[in-house]
């Protein structure tokens, strides 16, 4: 350890009052609270060293003087490492919105075209904070590509709004803060959830990789994903809606020839092919042929009975009910 004999420096009154810091000193306390702990650890291990190397100065004025030359130096060393524990205190702030950043950005021109398209723009330059999640133009390209459709198709989609909402969560999730989210689900604008988890070091969205974090915006954060977020949709059964009436039905069929003849003699057919809706229990040909069987009667026999038209209301319900009805 080197030792400083102080009493071999000439120190001069006018470093006094620059020692006084003044409202540089103010504003290092405001900004960094643990400044002024520092201060005094500094202070306390300092004098002790000043003191044990140099005896001869406890007391006297001089050592008041070195401890003010002391205190500028170690403000200055305080200064410099918050600097750097900070991670950017100092940094300007941003000065536009989600939106203003990402038109302002170039990569992002199918998203803000989305965005407009599907009339979000205000809700995203609102007050927030919002975290985005935002997909390249790349990430769009590889998803048109996909699915064989134009960008102009994308943008008429019926549920774009919700695709985009699906990337966007309530508050500002910093890259920091994902570190806790492994395999957490977070819950999107949309109202469905996506999520978070990390593999290799890398941070992943679903199945998109976020390759920039923390884009800082004024109502929020932007982190950029190499793909489309899709939100999972309930799948329905498709079934065309139908194209024939009950009676066309039946006649398009090959097992309800005796049916239809029976509708026909008994002029039913303007009624069952009228508005209805109606619900009619349908026996096959071979239904009819066991009943004929079963009263030794021949299909013309059946057919010219007076109770025909009874018989055949008889299997027909007003409205429609279904199977799971």
């Amino acid at each position: 350890m080197v030792s400083i004999n102080m009493q071999s420096i000439s120190l001069s009154r006018s470093w006094i009052p620059a020692c006084r810091l003044g409202a540089g000193k103010d504003r290092i306390h405001k900004n960094f609270p643990r400044a002024k702990k520092l201060e005094g650890i500094f202070n306390i291990y300092v004098e002790e060293l000043f003191v044990s190397q140099n005896p001869s100065l406890e007391g006297q004025p001089v050592l008041k003087e070195c401890f003010c030359m002391r205190k500028l130096f170690v403000f200055g060393l305080i200064f410099l490492m918050l600097m750097g524990m900070s991670g950017g205190v100092f940094a300007d702030e941003p000065e536009l919105d989600i939106v203003d950043t990402a038109i302002a950005a170039d990569d992002f021109d199918t998203l803000v075209a989305a965005v407009v398209e599907a009339d979000l723009v205000d809700a995203l330059k609102g007050e927030g904070p919002f975290t985005v999640f935002a997909p390249t133009d790349e990430a769009f390209a590889d998803l048109l590509a996909a699915l064989d459709m134009t960008a102009a198709e994308l943008l008429a989609l019926d549920s774009l709004a919700d695709i985009l909402l699906y990337h966007v969560v309530a508050g500002e999730v910093l890259a920091a803060d994902v570190l806790a989210l492994d395999g957490v689900a977070v819950e999107t604008l949309l109202g469905e959830t996506v999520t978070v988890s990390i593999e290799d070091g890398n941070v992943f969205i679903n199945d998109a990789q976020v390759i920039v974090t923390d884009i800082l915006c004024t109502n929020g954060v932007i982190h950029v994903i190499d793909a489309v977020l899709i939100p999972e949709v309930e799948e329905e059964d498709e079934v065309d809606a139908p194209e024939l009436d009950i009676v066309d039905t039946a006649i398009a069929a090959d097992d309800f020839n005796t049916l239809v003849a029976a509708v026909v003699e008994a002029d039913l057919v303007d009624a069952l092919k009228g508005e209805g809706p109606f619900t009619v229990f349908a026996p096959t040909d071979a239904a009819f042929a066991d009943l004929l069987a079963a009263l030794d009667m021949t299909a013309a026999e059946r057919l010219a009975l007076d109770s025909l038209a009874d018989i055949l209301l008889y299997h027909v319900v007003a409205g429609e009910v279904l199977a799971a009805d």
